[in-house]
């Protein structure tokens, strides 16, 4: 069980990350409902499968490596205990849990099996995810504060009363001549 950060399971799923729990195939068997499970395989290695009742993300098979996943959320009974997050070079944002943050994946799964480190002072990852994208996160964070700082202008939202019309107001009293 984990929580994948990579960019196809983040476009899939429209959240940060997933959380998964993992299988070996031999272990996974469809006993009821196949036909509605749609398929999806952008990449080539994974291939998705949804519910083509209601559209919910349900499994991803990875034939390659020889095992499935589910989302977590399908399985009711189980209790989701995490044990690493996968793809984190690839992360949008930050989990300071202290569990394991794989760049990729395990070396026994095809990955690097390098591990990006959580530094206990600040708790960023110590390896850097890209300068670019750094400074792109903390210009915008800094936007972020600083709108959240401003007041509210009370007319955005509403519409103004025209001005009245000086002669006219003045005429109004007798007016200017």
């Amino acid at each position: 069980m984990g929580n994948c950060h990579g960019i196809s399971c983040r476009a899939y799923s429209g959240a940060p990350f997933v959380i998964y729990a993992l299988f070996a195939e031999d272990q996974v068997t469809v006993t009821k409902g196949a036909e509605r499970l749609g398929p999806v395989n952008r990449t080539g290695m994974s291939a998705r499968r949804f519910c083509r009742r209601c559209g919910g993300h349900m499994m991803t098979e990875h034939p390659g490596m020889g095992f499935s996943d589910f989302h977590a959320p399908v399985l009711p009974d189980l209790h989701f205990r995490p044990v690493w997050h996968l793809n984190y070079a690839e992360a949008v944002l930050p989990v300071r849990d202290g569990l394991p943050k794989l760049k990729d994946f395990p070396a026994h799964a095809g990955g690097s099996g390098e591990t990006l480190v959580e530094c206990p002072k600040t708790r960023k990852v110590r390896q850097s995810i890209g300068r670019t994208h750094a400074r792109r996160t903390s210009s915008l964070h800094r936007l972020h504060e600083r709108s959240a700082r401003r007041k509210p202008d009370p007319r955005v939202g509403r519409r103004s009363a025209p001005k009245p019309d000086r002669n006219a107001t003045d005429r109004g009293r007798g007016g200017a001549r």
